[in-house]
C-alpha cells in the first residue's frame, strides 16, 4: 500500500496536470503555497511566500501545468532552492 504521503503526492500531480496551471495558480495561489508547505513540512517566510506566489504566477502566465514546471523556477531563485528541494524531495521522486 502507498504511504499517504506517496498517494497525495501523486493525487497533486494528476490534478494539476489535468488543469492549466494559469486556471489553477490563478484561483488559488495561496492554497497551493500552503499544501506543498505542509506536504514538505517546510514554512516559507512571509518574503519567500511572496517570491514563491510571483514565481509560480509567472509559470502560470506560461501555460506550463506541472509541478515540476513550478520547482525549476522555484530553484532558480537563491531564496527558494531548499523549497524547491522539498517539494522535489516529497512530491516528484515521492
Amino acid at each position: 500500500m502507498l504511504s499517504p504521503l506517496v498517494s497525495f503526492s501523486a493525487f497533486a500531480e494528476i490534478w494539476i496536470a489535468g488543469r492549466q496551471t494559469s486556471e489553477f495558480f490563478g484561483e488559488c495561489p495561496d492554497s497551493i503555497l500552503k499544501v506543498f508547505q505542509s506536504a514538505c513540512d517546510v514554512t516559507l517566510t512571509e518574503t519567500q511566500a511572496v517570491s514563491a506566489k510571483a514565481a509560480g504566477l509567472a509559470v502560470a502566465k506560461e501555460g506550463r501545468p506541472t509541478v515540476g514546471a513550478l520547482v525549476e523556477r522555484w530553484s532558480s531563485m537563491s531564496e527558494l532552492k531548499e523549497f524547491a528541494a522539498a517539494v522535489t524531495r516529497t512530491m516528484l521522486l515521492g
